[in-house]
């Protein structure tokens, strides 16, 4: 019988990027933050900028998109906040 096969971390990609190859992992992380802060700050659910989607969830990105995916609608509402109004789009409040 065959060894299954290793499976590799995301949190080890992040060391080995950071570790090895010296990608700076908390400048990376501060540009994005910096990027996506704007539309975060006001409840967006995804923020478009640095070539990139950055799906926002209770002010965290959560992951990352190309900036020419659109993330299905049911994404984007699990992703709002709670309390975000529903005028304008044709809903009751």
């Amino acid at each position: 019988m065959s060894k299954p096969p290793v499976i590799v971390t995301d949190r080890a990609i992040v060391r080995f990027l950071e570790r090895v190859v010296g990608v700076d992992v908390e400048s990376l992380r501060a540009i994005i933050a910096h990027a996506a802060a704007p539309g975060a700050e006001h409840g967006a659910p995804s923020v478009r900028a640095l070539g990139a989607r950055f799906m926002v969830r209770e002010n965290r990105v959560i992951f990352v998109l190309g900036d020419r995916t659109i993330p299905h609608y049911e994404v984007l509402q699990n992703l709002m906040r709670p309390d975000a109004t529903t005028a304008g789009r044709g809903e009751p409040e």
